[in-house]
């Protein structure tokens, strides 16, 4: 199922015009989609400071309090995986957009053909090279709450006092998962590209900027101890990575 988020000011515009829209382009590029609607760009941005992002977010850039642009930025900060779109009256505006790592931009003045292949475009790349997820029970103040996190915010994952932590590298918060058996988290995530570094640590292969004989350096320059008896594992699975990259 992908999640997308409409956000625009305009009731009328949202609900006679994108979702309809919407929904005809979700059905041309044949993809499973849950579409939730926003006019307050701050209840957007609440969704994904309490761990509950979107695959795919659609703005408008004009709005009051939190403009497009602005809640942009503020997304990328926690969430550099999810699809963009700004849908927009002035077309001036798309040059500045790029730097939010837009995927499309559509004018408001486009027909409704225009707008509907333009969505559609979006959709069947998304369906292709989709950012992969995780989902993870984590126990809160309020109790316990399921969080989707993109695999590759994810830094490691650290037990202590018989408690597993998840560090992410998009907020400098540690979340407590409600798994307490830590041989169940590194037989789901071995596969996907994590190794174990240390006995209480499970690392993403991807996030190590550097190997020392001691400990390992991620790329937020954060050290974490290194096992002799794991050092060739990591440094195998590093310079495997590094070939494939170049």
């Amino acid at each position: 199922m992908t999640s997308i988020a409409v956000c625009d000011d305009d009731p009328i515009f949202l609900e006679k015009t994108l979702k309809p829209y919407l929904g005809k382009a979700v059905k041309e590029a044949n993809i499973c989609a849950d579409i939730e609607l926003f006019t307050d760009s701050r209840k957007l941005l609440k969704c994904f400071e309490e761990h509950n992002p979107f695959d795919i977010v659609i703005l408008d850039i004009d709005m009051p309090e939190l403009d497009g642009k602005e809640l942009a930025r503020k997304l990328r900060i926690m969430d550099s995986c999810f699809y963009l779109i700004f849908v927009t009256s002035y077309s001036e505006e798309a040059e500045n957009a790029s730097r939010y790592e837009t995927n499309s931009f559509i004018s408001k003045t486009r027909d409704e053909a225009l707008f509907i292949s333009e969505f559609k475009r979006v959709f069947e790349k998304y369906k292709k090279y989709h950012p992969q997820y995780t989902v993870e029970e984590v126990v809160t103040s309020t109790g316990i709450k399921l969080f989707k996190i993109p695999i590759e915010n994810i830094l490691y994952f650290e037990l202590k006092s018989k408690i597993i932590y998840l560090h992410i590298c998009t907020s400098d918060q540690v979340f407590c998962l409600n798994e307490t058996v830590f041989e169940k988290v590194i037989e789901k995530y071995s596969k996907q590209g994590f190794r174990r570094s240390y006995r209480s640590h499970l690392v993403n292969i991807c996030k190590i900027k550097d190997v020392m004989q001691s400990h390992i350096i991620l790329d937020n320059d954060e050290k974490l101890p290194l096992s002799r008896r794991n050092y060739k594992s990591i440094m195998s699975a590093v310079s495997m990575l590094a070939a494939f990259r170049k």
